[in-house]
């Protein structure tokens, strides 16, 4: 264990002549393996990357072939005595960009080797002798490594070809146990043989072999002359595999002992105990044989033996009680250790403790049934039973034993969810007899963990019961009793649970080991954990009492209820019945088959349930085979020996339904002979039990087949659903998803399948005369069943292990490719830094920006990362993470210095060319405009819609103004830094300031009042169309009235618009004679039209706010009138359908139907007088309406009406003739 697979590289002690004249530098990669078992746990590779080279990420167990294409990286490394290796394990060493370079006497200096880099390089080139000396190099390199490679795979396999654990057999554990003793010896001694394979050379002192083992550094001197960043990588990807894969078989190795350790002495220990057990068993099964039942002793003496063997049995098998718990706790214990690595193993040991706990409970129901028999038929008192223990009158011995029995059963059920922690403490609370104080507190501890344990389980249900209210909507009530069934459900899963903690605190009350004060800690924490558990079993109590009231007055119910009442009454009848006389019994009968055929006729108003219809009418097919039988006189009976031999003879035993249902029916027809004969109580007694017997040996086998073939089918299930995943295209991490999925579910069928196991032991377990047939059928099905079980396991493990892999190469892939990008943008950022010009810091800024898109965008295996459980990748992928931002952000800094650096002069140069532009097309308008007026054909386009809006000069003193503010701000700038020197930007300015002037005095001769008198008009022609618009809103349909009334509600609008421009004009007017432009007569014009102007707009106002309120009372009554129009076309089909239906029927009770026709006429001739009043309304209001709103309606409903009346005369002629 202590051995060290080394690798040292040592300086040549002669180097040779090509050597001294040309050296080259050294890259150092620094490689670690661990030592021993102990160290692998945290051994990690460290290496170092070389100056400037992008990080390689450790590739999955590289084979041979992968080894020998990284071949190239040209290292020294061999196994002559000039370079070497040594393998170890530091932590990973930090990624550095010059990692120092190791000098000796025959090494030149640093500076030496940098100035002979280029000569080394040339001379290595041109040398052929050097070349081929490398690759001898290279080749010899490769044999070390497919030497190591080999002696792991080779270690990997032997570890694959041990087998399990069995704990069964001693001698088959510690084979095993010396089996992994000499894998261990090998492992150990291949290490050395892996040392000389990789080194010649020996460690020659004790204080170097510490100086090695305390610093682990191993130097793979590359040279740098030919080699590239690519292969150090890939050999460092090599050199880090074998690491990882030392690291795993020394970690399994000591998980392997560690978990190997004591489970020899402990499976022996716990079979020995079984054996003893099941010899201890099989003793007392024999002696009870020898019982009779009690109606086969007559004398007095073989009462008294019969009941001294019971007390014998009783006594034996309370003094034998305590290995019976050794035992429990022994298989809680083994099962612990095996429950992960051999699932199988710990369920065969949890079948052998369900086959002795059922071998128990039999001989505890046999004594017991013995006893209460003896009791019962008059033979034996109870006080006979009690002599023996000096018991006082209550609970049996035996009834109390079987009560501490029970405390398997949670034992049992708690080894499902045992932990390796729980496992540790359960090993911990075995009592012994040195340290009994000790293991009481523990058990007290453990029950009060399972107490807390489990009230965090209830947790939600406690909290569920405190939010939920019951609605009794008739709406909400399917909604609550969907939500209560959950509920039910969750509690039925913890109901179990409840049980096995009661059952645990009956067994500490039945141990003597326990102090009052122990027990009243236990008492104390499950009374408060059961007013809890009480609060909600009394809430789903409460909720579903309250929900399934709903349908408790349902006619259904009540029948069904019913009937059920009198099925359990007629019951009992027939029972009373055949201790009467034949006379009286018939009477009563003849009543009970009247009674039968009325409630089989209720039987047929069941409809809406045909599961509970089916249920009574199974029940009433059986009352009337008993009143059959009743009825009938048999001609032959058999007598109560012949049915006492043929209940002691031979009955079907398990494994068989079909056959199971008939000894059943066979049974049952055995008690109602035993019944009807009047035979004595010990008959039907005996009946009555071996009928209990079929039916329970029944249950018991279609339990198990049910069980047995849901555990199979589940397994298909996620057998085919594994089979689709690894055959589909999904991505890898939905494999895994996928595939964690399935190692899930089969987690969940697991408890199906141990449950499918103990219930077939059970039903073996149930008869001692079993055929073999059906126990080989049974367990070889089981077997299978865990067989294939274990394969799909391992299936679903295999395909895991093959997708993390895959996964973890492309992840590695991925932040290979990373790296070199986030190399190749900070290459870029440092050239950027020397650009002069605009044209050059456009060509990096448009590198830069393409750089930093590829950089900020998402990687697609961060989610991927973040659920693997590599931390080297993780740290690699965070380290990434980090560089990234480092980059990005120092490339968004200089994109922005570049682009303020680009866009400065830009601006300038855009800035002048616009000015040019502008002035160019506003000279030609400025010059259109003489002394005469500017037509529209010959305005520019951009300012056509100024023109027509008569803001064109407005528009122009905008531009104006903005320019100049542009102009100076232009001036200020250039004044600033080294610009004021450019004499090239202020020619380019001086010449746009010029234009500007120039234009400027153009513009001044430009503004002239010319537009004043235009917008007069515009307003004039508006207000004539908004006068014809009011005037076209007279006499419209009735269908556009909404359309008119938006209309004149923007007519509206228009006209407030066309007022604030008709006192702008007032204002604009007056400030235009005070600027000198109008004088009084000019301007008189101007005011009248302004003045009619304002009135005209005042009263279009009005008609239009009339016509607004006028047409919004037309919509409303139009919308009420079409409402009407509607209820009233409904209310004419209506009556016209029923009318015709009238006609062609003939009514017993024609008078009633016509009286309520014409009542229901009139109720609605209110609304064909309403659809009159609106349309009379809407034509008040000039608004026409369709005759087909209101007339066509009038017209059918007077010939309805005609109808109706003349119907009426006909009925009330037909009632006056009946009257005569």
């Amino acid at each position: 264990m202590e051995e060290r697979l080394t690798m040292k590289a040592e300086p040549s002690a002669n180097p040779s002549p090509q050597d001294r004249s040309a050296p080259s530098p050294q890259r150092s990669v620094e490689v670690a393996a661990p030592a021993t078992i102990e160290e692998a746990k945290t051994a990690t590779v460290a290496a170092p990357l070389v100056e400037a080279g992008p990080a390689f990420p450790p590739q999955p167990r590289p084979s041979i072939t992968q080894v020998a294409e990284a071949a190239p990286v040209q290292p020294q490394c061999s196994t002559a005595p000039s370079t070497s290796t040594t393998l170890a394990a530091p932590e990973s060493a930090p990624r550095v960009k010059k990692p120092p370079i190791q000098t000796s006497v025959d090494q030149p200096t640093e500076s030496e080797q940098i100035r002979s880099r280029k000569s080394s390089s040339s001379s290595q080139k041109s040398s052929k002798s050097r070349r081929a000396r490398k690759e001898e190099l290279t080749r010899e390199f490769e044999n070390c490594l497919e030497q190591v490679l080999t002696w792991l795979l080779e270690a990997e396999e032997e570890l694959s070809l041990l087998d399990e654990v069995d704990e069964n057999d001693l001698k088959t554990v510690r084979k095993q146990f010396k089996d992994f003793e000499n894998f261990m010896a090998s492992l150990t001694e291949s290490q050395d043989t892996v040392g000389r394979v990789l080194h010649r050379s020996k460690l020659n002192c004790l204080s170097w072999e510490k100086t090695l083992i305390s610093c682990f550094r191993t130097n793979v001197q590359v040279d740098e002359g030919e080699s590239s960043d690519e292969r150090v990588g890939a050999l460092e990807l090599s050199l880090h595999s074998i690491g990882e894969r030392w690291r795993a078989i020394c970690e399994w190795a000591e998980v392997r002992a560690s978990q190997l350790d004591g489970l020899a002495e402990l499976c022996a220990q716990t079979t020995e105990v079984f054996n003893t057990l099941c010899e201890w068993l099989k003793q007392r099964e024999h002696e009870l044989l020898g019982l009779k039942s009690a109606h086969h002793l007559e004398e007095p003496e073989q009462v008294a033996e019969q009941v001294r063997k019971l007390q014998r049995a009783e006594a034996a098998l309370e003094a034998e009680h305590g290995s019976f718990v050794r035992l429990s706790q022994l298989s809680c214990e083994l099962v612990a250790r095996l429950e992960k690595g051999n699932g199988a193993a710990a369920n065969e040991v949890r079948r052998r403790l369900d086959t002795v706990t059922q071998r128990w409970d039999n001989l505890v129901a046999r004594i017991e049934e013995h006893s209460r028999t003896l009791v019962q038929s008059g033979k034996a008192d109870v006080r006979q039973f009690l002599a023996a223990t000096g018991a006082q009158p209550g609970p049996s011995a035996i009834e109390q034993k079987v009560k501490a029995d029970r405390v398997v059963k949670p034992t049992e059920s708690s080894l499902k969810v045992t932990t390796m922690e729980a496992a540790a403490a359960d090993t911990g609370e075995t009592t012994t007899d040195t340290e009994p104080e000790e293991a009481t507190h523990q058990i007290v501890e453990r029950f009060l963990r399972h107490v807390e344990k489990l009230t965090a389980e209830m947790e939600p249900l406690q909290a569920w019961t405190s939010t939920f209210s019951v609605s009794r909507k008739p709406d909400q009530v399917r909604k609550m009793i969907s939500i209560c069934q959950e509920k039910l459900m969750e509690i039925k899963d913890q109901e179990a649970k409840v049980n096995r903690l009661q059952l645990e605190l009956e067994h500490m009350h039945l141990s003597a080991d326990l102090t009052p004060a122990h027990l009243k800690r236990a008492n104390d924490a499950f009374e408060k954990f059961a007013k809890g558990w009480a609060r909600i079993v009394t809430k789903i109590s409460e909720a579903m009492n309250v929900l399934t009231g709903h349908d408790e007055a349902d006619e259904e119910q009540v029948v069904a209820k019913g009937i059920e009442q009198w099925i359990e009454g007629c019951d009992k009848v027939l029972t009373e019945l055949m201790r009467t006389t034949k006379e009286e019994r018939a009477k009563r009968l003849e009543k009970l088959e009247q009674q039968l055929e009325t409630q089989q006729g209720n039987l047929t108003f069941i409809e809406k349930d045909p599961l509970k219809k089916a249920i009574l009418k199974k029940g009433l097919d059986i009352v009337k085979k008993r009143i059959d039988g009743m009825s009938e006189e048999p001609s032959t009976s058999k007598s109560e020996g012949d049915l006492n031999a043929e209940l002691e003879g031979e009955w079907c035993t398990v494994g068989d339904v079909a056959a199971l249902d008939k000894e059943v029916e066979r049974a049952d027809k055995a008690v109602e002979v035993a019944r009807s004969g009047n035979m004595s109580s010990e008959t039907v007694e005996k009946a009555e039990t071996r009928r209990a017997e079929m039916v329970e040996r029944r249950r018991a086998t279609s339990a198990a087949l049910e069980k047995m073939k849901a555990a199979e089918e589940g397994m298909q299930s996620i057998a085919a659903s594994v089979e689709a995943t690894s055959s589909s295209d999904i991505s890898l991490s939905g494999a895994i998803t996928e595939l964690k999925h399935a190692r899930e579910r089969l987690a969940s069928y697991e408890n199906l399948k141990k449950e499918a196991e103990r219930a077939a032991e059970k039903m073996l377990a149930l008869d001692d005369n079993v055929p073999q047939t059906i126990t080989t059928t049974t367990r070889n099905r089981l077997r299978e069943l865990s067989e294939r079980w274990r394969e799909l396991e391992n299936a679903i493990e295999d395909h895991l292990n093959c997708a993390r892999k895959e996964q973890k190469r492309s992840v590695q892939k991925t932040i290979s490719n990373e790296e070199r990008l986030l190399e190749q943008l900070e290459k870029r950022l440092a050239d950027s830094e020397k650009a002069s010009d605009a044209e050059e810091c456009c060509e990096h800024l448009d590198n830069l920006e393409s750089l930093l898109e590829r950089v900020d965008t998402t990687l697609d295996v961060d989610d991927e990362i973040l659920s693997m459980d590599e931390s080297y990748v993780r740290d690699s992928f965070a380290r990434l993470n980090d560089s990234r931002r480092r980059l990005a952000d120092a490339t968004r800094e200089r994109i922005a210095s570049l682009s303020r650096a680009v866009a400065d002069c830009e601006r300038f140069e855009k800035q002048m060319a616009d000015i040019q532009q502008w002035s160019a097309h506003v000279s030609t308008l400025l010059d259109l405009r003489k002394s005469g007026d500017v037509s529209a054909l010959d305005v520019p386009d951009e300012y056509k819609s100024a023109f027509e809006s008569g803001t064109l000069v407005q528009e122009l003193a905008r531009e104006f103004a903005s320019w100049t503010t542009a102009l100076d701000e232009t001036a200020t700038w250039l004044e600033e830094g080294e610009r004021k020197h450019n004499e090239r930007f202020h020619d380019q300015f001086t010449h746009a300031r010029n234009t500007f002037m120039e234009l400027s005095q153009k513009f001044a001769d430009f503004k002239h009042p010319k537009g004043f008198e235009e917008k007069i008009e515009r307003i004039v022609h508006k207000l004539e169309d908004i006068e014809n618009s009011l005037d076209d809103m007279t006499g419209i349909e009735a269908i556009f009235c909404s359309e008119a009334l938006a209309e004149a509600k923007s007519l509206v609008k228009k006209l407030i618009a066309i007022e604030e421009d008709v006192n702008s004009l007032e204002k604009g007017k007056e400030q235009l004679i005070q600027e000198g432009i109008f004088d009084k007569e000019s301007a008189a014009p101007f005011a009248e039209k302004i003045r009619l102007s304002k009135k005209k707009t005042k009263e279009l106002g009005l008609r239009a706010e009339d016509a607004v309120e006028r047409l919004e009372d037309c919509v409303e009554m139009y919308n009420k009138l079409l409402n009407e129009s509607e209820q009233v076309e409904e209310f004419l089909d209506q009556l016209e359908d029923r009318l015709e239906k009238y006609a062609s029927e003939d009514k017993a009770q024609d008078e009633e139907v016509v009286d309520e026709l014409v009542s229901e006429w009139n109720r609605h001739e209110s609304s064909l007088r309403n659809l009159e009043e609106l349309e009379r309304l809407l034509r008040e209001n000039a608004v026409k309406v369709s005759e087909g709103v209101c007339a066509d309606k009038r017209r059918r409903a007077d010939a309805l009406k005609m109808r109706l009346d003349g119907w009426s005369r006909t009925v009330q002629k037909k009632g006056d003739f009946s009257l005569i």
